[in-house]
């Protein structure tokens, strides 16, 4: 191998999309006889840690200049809404240490990266396809190099919970259906989307029971208040007569054992897809199209008097294995290797 393509590389990261998009590259580096180091702040170290990776935790980035006592080669980070990976970025810039970020989703590209003065970007962006590159360029006019990789943590999520659903699933019995929460009123609010997560909720719930549904599971998201859903689903149980059980596994976990997932424009549907799990999308009163690419696993409701006839067709789906359509099948095609290859054109660059 060329000794300017064997590298030192941080991955630092915070919001869990993009730790999970970077912790499935690990391997695929290391591979190439890169030596990695992983550095997180809030969910990051915790994620990386129960996947069995050594991670040093940070407070601030301001830590970066105490943790690392050299320049590395590169810095790959997520792409979250906080401050962690811009100021990552602005740190590498000032270190003269190139830096690329790698996007987990298709949605909120102009949120990933603005700021009060415009916008932030690192040296290159790293994109899971055409669609999602045409709408970063949309949503922030980015100029710098873009990358289409894939993503790398569906295939290594799809490939593990595979094995697990093969050996673990059972035919009959109660089916066991899923909706996944997003904390939309506190990042967008019902004016600006539509509908909020408790709205729809209350739609599915209302579906259900009339259909004779007896049990639904609820997957509050990781920055919801787990406290706010239980107390407000206590009031439906009554109200209602269905039993709702607050899910705290894991998304990942709970897809190696639901029937069928249900909810609005969460990645967990795609997810879902991918292992040939029936899915559902309500987003009644939708403003926008919000994630692009819900709208390519099944029809969205939009409209409530349309719920009904979609649930029928959702439950015929429950206990029978979905295809999965050709386009998410080439988004995982060796996709941390793509991921890798993107990173080391900016190590040849800055060695060149």
């Amino acid at each position: 191998m060329d000794p300017k393509t064997v590298a030192e590389i941080v991955f630092a990261a915070h919001d869990p999309g993009g730790v999970l998009m970077l912790g499935a590259a690990v391997e695929a580096a290391r591979n190439k006889g890169h030596n990695i180091k992983l550095i997180g702040t809030g969910p990051a170290g915790m994620i990386w840690s129960n996947a069995g990776f050594a991670v040093t935790e940070v407070n601030t980035i301001y830590d970066l200049d105490s943790i690392l006592d050299y320049c590395p080669d590169l810095i790959a980070t997520g792409s979250g809404f906080g401050d962690f990976e811009r100021s990552t970025w602005q740190w590498a810039r000032l270190n003269a240490c190139p830096a690329i970020a790698l996007i987990d989703s298709w949605t909120s590209m102009e949120r990933r990266f603005a700021t009060s003065n415009g916008f932030e970007f690192p040296d290159a962006i790293g994109v899971i396809d055409t669609e999602a590159r045409l709408q970063l360029h949309i949503e922030t006019g980015c100029l710098k190099p873009v990358h289409i990789i894939g993503q790398a943590h569906l295939l290594e999520q799809t490939i593990r919970i595979e094995k697990i659903r093969r050996e673990r699933y059972h035919k009959g019995g109660c089916k066991n259906l899923v909706f996944i929460s997003e904390p939309i009123d506190s990042d967008y609010g019902r004016t600006e989307r539509g509908f909020d997560q408790f709205q729809i909720f209350e739609l599915f719930c209302n579906v259900s029971v009339d259909n004779g549904v007896s049990k639904l599971l609820l997957k509050p998201h990781p920055r919801e208040c787990g406290a706010r859903w239980q107390h407000y689903i206590e009031n439906i149980k009554a109200q209602k007569g269905i039993d709702i059980v607050l899910c705290e596994d894991r998304a990942d976990d709970l897809l190696s054992w639901v029937d069928g997932v249900v909810g609005m424009t969460s990645m967990v549907l795609l997810e879902a897809h991918l292992l040939g799990i029936p899915t559902m999308s309500i987003q009644v009163g939708r403003t926008k199209i919000v994630n692009p690419v819900i709208e390519f696993l099944d029809e969205p409701i939009l409209e409530s008097s349309e719920i009904s006839k979609h649930f029928l067709t959702f439950m015929g789906k429950i206990g029978k294995i979905q295809n999965v359509q050709s386009r998410f099948s080439a988004i995982m095609y060796e996709a941390d290797k793509r991921a890798v290859a993107a990173m080391e054109t900016l190590i040849e660059c800055d060695q060149d």
